[in-house]
């Protein structure tokens, strides 16, 4: 068995060498022009929306990204009104997203086409992908397309990365191709947090190139600057390469390869403030090493009708360990997962107008898992197949209604059908109508690992790795308009979106003590397991030349039912809000450049209260759910642009934020059974100054 789980490498070899074979029977070679799909959007300084997708997609260029902070994906959202980025607790530094209210593991985050965040990289994945690899980020709100797969139900999130034939060509000029491009960055903060990157690209030859883009970080100081006996943020350090390889082949055949590195550490827990000579301190460290090869063929026809076609595929293997409590006595997750994915599609278009995608996809995961004794398998298998159409018959009007169908090896065939609609009324006005159904496997303890940083109960009678199926319907209707006011473009948008589980994975912390897991399922009684409802309206607007202004507000109400009594299960569910999602959320943000090239941009963001639990002991009669008190997030950054480089200066949170006790009864955590540190509302450190560079060589 073990033979046949490492089989599909030596298809990636295959795959990896059929372009080498054909690129030796080549005499004579030409230059070729990448080819790629005409868009037309609607504009501003940093960021698109697409005018012509049927989907509500906006595209995050790198002028935008360089105004966030630092230094990942899970941090490149800062100036995003869709997206939010908040901490899981305050002990791992983990960092995760959420669309319309709901959890990131929701939205099918990929890079390149190729699933990330998932299994073992549900916690973490985020940080995986350094800010300055990212050549744009594509956001789609809403159910995504059955090509992508079945497990977009709020979104898709996919990140492009440096190509390594555009640095190559497109800094030197094809005239000085021989040269290749060097890409530096440096960024320090007041933390000691420290990031170095480094990009490098080269032409070998008109039909082939290379680049490696190569990651160091280090968090080395334990600071615990509100005195309450645990780091504010982790220890950690990150070593992360990516090597690339690109060739443009002759009569529209061209590949990309690559091959993915990565090890990650980070240690938190108590610094030992107040603690007796020999005191046990409670302690958590999470460690992650990652190889991944992924292979990328495609063809496009030359001349005739429009045809193509493309595979994709992917091996990776992920190994984690994770501790958390006191030396000798906390637990230990020491957990592997080995996973491949084959992905094949054609497209044609048979008559002006209307255009077909079909393919199949493959994927499986081999995850083993447990405590000290890992020995606990589970495998995981679900071939697919689709099949996408898109109908315009007019420019004002596009169609695209799909299916797919995936036989899961665990919860059998499961079907996603989708529809996504739009229409333009008028000139600059855009209206789209979008539903469809997502599922997934749940990995309820793997996804939120921050959870074991308390020392509640864990009631929910140790369910495997299997045991919970997501599905859940999402509707979105928005409306676009693209104006034009004082001789100034803008844009407005307005989106109402719905989700609602039929199934779901709960994490039940309203109870004290206590952290349960359990399965929720839809009933004709009292409806969905779970749901989201959410409006936003954002505008876009330059002021002048150099003055965009960002307005944004969101409302949302996310609630799930949950088990009232877990000692009567018979008991029928309550609905309660999900913890520690605001209701209301506002932004605004201002961006000003000077014509030598300084940049100034300012983000206020800004949160109604959060529903929390009660923390300690429950008084009787008295409310199970507490509100954080409204806060509000000022970051701020000024960047000057010079001939070959730049350097910027920033501020995080200038207001100095924080939540008083991310931490309950810290100074306890050894003894106590109401040590908590995963009621985590706000900001866990105050005012952070950071300093950075880049450089082109």
């Amino acid at each position: 068995m073990r033979g046949a789980a490492w089989a599909p490498w030596g298809l990636l070899l295959a795959l990896v060498l059929l372009p080498l074979g054909a690129n030796a029977q080549q005499d004579t070679v030409r230059r070729k022009g990448e080819l790629g799909e005409a868009q037309v959007t609607e504009r501003r300084a940093a960021t698109a929306i697409d005018y012509k997708d049927p989907g509500l997609k906006s595209v995050i260029g790198q002028a935008e990204l360089r105004k966030a902070a630092c230094c990942n994906l899970s941090e490149s959202f800062e100036t995003n009104a869709s997206v939010d980025a908040s901490f899981t607790d305050a002990v791992t530094g983990t960092r995760q997203i959420e669309l319309f209210g709901l959890a990131g593991k929701y939205a099918q985050i990929q890079t390149e086409m190729v699933p990330l965040v998932r299994g073992l990289l549900a916690n973490q994945g985020l940080s995986f992908v350094p800010g300055t690899w990212i050549e744009s980020i594509q956001l789609t709100k809403g159910i995504g397309s059955v090509v992508n797969g079945h497990e977009s139900t709020t979104g898709q999130i996919n990140v492009e990365l440096l190509k390594p034939e555009v640095l190559a060509d497109g800094a030197k000029g094809f005239a000085q191709e021989g040269r290749g491009d060097l890409r530096l960055n440096a960024y320090v903060n007041n933390a000691a947090r420290t990031e170095v990157n480094a990009v490098w690209a080269h032409r070998l030859s008109p039909r082939w190139s290379v680049g490696l883009l190569s990651h160091g970080s280090a968090r080395p100081l334990a600071l615990d600057m509100n005195h309450d006996g645990f780091m504010d943020n982790p220890l950690g350090a990150q070593g992360n390469a990516l090597f690339r390889a690109k060739w443009e082949g002759a009569r529209g055949w061209e590949g990309q390869y690559s091959v993915h590195g990565l090890v990650d550490s980070v240690r938190g827990g108590d610094v030992g403030h107040g603690a007796a000579p020999g005191d046990p301190l409670w302690r958590s460290g999470i460690r992650h090493n990652r190889l991944a090869l992924t292979a990328k063929t495609g063809w496009v026809a030359q001349r005739g009708r429009e045809r193509s076609f493309g595979s994709i595929v992917n091996l990776n293997t992920t190994r984690q360990r994770a501790r958390f409590g006191l030396p000798g006595e906390g637990l230990i997750w020491n957990t592997g997962q080995q996973s491949a994915l084959v992905q094949l599609l054609y497209q044609v278009e048979p008559v002006e107008g209307l255009s077909f995608t079909g393919g199949t996809s493959w994927y499986a995961d081999l995850f083993d898992q447990g405590t000290d004794v890992p020995e606990e398998q589970l495998r995981v298998s679900a071939p697919g197949a689709f099949l996408e159409g898109t109908w315009t018959p007019v420019e004002s009007f596009t169609a695209v209604a799909g299916i797919r169908v995936d036989a899961h090896s665990l919860y059998g065939t499961q079907w996603s059908p989708r529809l996504h609609l739009r229409w333009s009324p008028a000139d600059r006005h855009v209206v789209r109508l979008a539903g469809g159904r997502g599922w997934r496997m749940a990995l309820p303890y793997l996804e939120q690992l921050g959870y074991q940083s308390s020392n509640r109960n864990n009631a929910s009678g140790g369910q495997p790795l299997s045991a919970f199926e997501e599905s859940a319907w999402n509707a979105g209707l928005s409306y676009v308009y693209n104006f034009r006011m004082n001789y100034r473009s803008g844009t407005f948008a307005l989106e109402l979106h719905q989700t609602q589980f039929d199934r779901v994975a709960v994490y039940d912390l309203w109870k004290p003590q206590m952290r349960l897991v359990y399965g929720m399922a839809s009933n004709e009684i009292w409806g969905a397991a779970s749901a989201s409802n959410s409006v936003s309206a954002t505008l876009d607007y330059s002021v002048s030349k150099r003055i965009d202004v960002r307005l944004a507000y969101r409302y949302q109400d996310v609630w799930s039912l949950y088990v009232p009594n877990s000692a009567v299960p018979e008991e029928p569910p309550v609905r309660q809000a999900v913890p520690f999602v605001s209701k209301h959320r506002g932004m605004i943000n201002v961006g000003y450049k000077t014509r030598n090239k300084w940049h100034w941009d300012a983000t206020l963001q800004a949160f109604r209260g959060k529903p929390l639990p009660v923390l300690g002991i429950q008084e009787p009669g008295g409310p199970t759910v507490h509100f954080s008190p409204a806060f509000a997030v000022i970051n701020g950054q000024v960047r000057k642009e010079f001939r070959f480089a730049d350097v910027y200066l920033g501020v995080e949170n200038a207001g100095n934020v924080r939540q008083k006790n991310p931490v309950f009864d810290s100074h306890s955590a050894a003894t106590s059974a109401y040590f908590d540190a995963t009621a985590v509302w706000g900001p866990i450190f105050g005012r952070m100054f950071y300093l950075g560079t880049n450089v082109a060589l």
